[in-house]
């Protein structure tokens, strides 16, 4: 081995043509510094991944799965449904849809229509109530125009006809009034 220089095998650049000694100063700092620079980027991965698993914790708490099931595939499941039955509320909700008042600070833009029912401010519980009035609301304003229809019929009708014109007023007005007890004002 005359000639040949000794490599450092601490040191991954000697190999590059350098005239470095096992053991030099050097070499053992080049190492310890890549050691450094490893340890900094694990703790920063660790860092990270402790995130990622308390947003995975929190996620899956919000959609009330266990902790066994919080996998990827579970939470976009939960994510997917979420979403399905959101449209799906929306859907219903636009058979509840009433002209919008125009705004005053903003007279030129277009009205937009609005939902009587408020599910974003409401708890379940309230939101049902509120559906329930709606739907109440909804069928006397039904049989409201069944009535209305009924006035407007010919004079020449039979009496049966007024007879069933007060019978569905007196409907109406007890669709109302169990609105109004509900909570609705009709």
């Amino acid at each position: 081995m005359s000639g040949m220089q000794a490599q450092c095998w601490f040191c991954p650049i000697c190999f590059e043509d350098r005239n470095h000694q096992p053991g030099d100063e050097y070499c053992i700092k080049e190492q310890a510094a890549g050691y450094k620079a490893m340890r900094v980027e694990n703790e920063e991965l660790r860092a990270r991944v402790a995130e990622l698993e308390g947003t995975i914790n929190a996620v899956g708490e919000a959609f009330g799965t266990g902790s066994a099931a919080r996998t990827r595939g579970t939470l976009v499941t939960c994510a997917e449904n979420t979403v399905k039955f959101t449209k799906c509320l929306n859907a219903v909700e636009r058979f509840f849809m009433v002209p919008g008042e125009p705004d005053d600070d903003y007279p030129d833009w277009e009205v937009d229509d609005v939902c009587l029912l408020n599910h974003w401010a409401n708890s379940p519980e309230e939101y049902a109530e509120q559906f329930r009035v709606e739907i109440l609301r909804k069928q006397a304003d039904a049989v409201n125009e069944v009535a209305e229809g009924i006035c407007i019929m010919p004079p020449e009708t039979s009496m049966l006809v007024e007879d069933l014109h007060d019978l569905i007023l007196q409907e109406v007005q007890r669709l109302r009034n169990d609105a109004g007890k509900a909570g609705g004002d009709v």
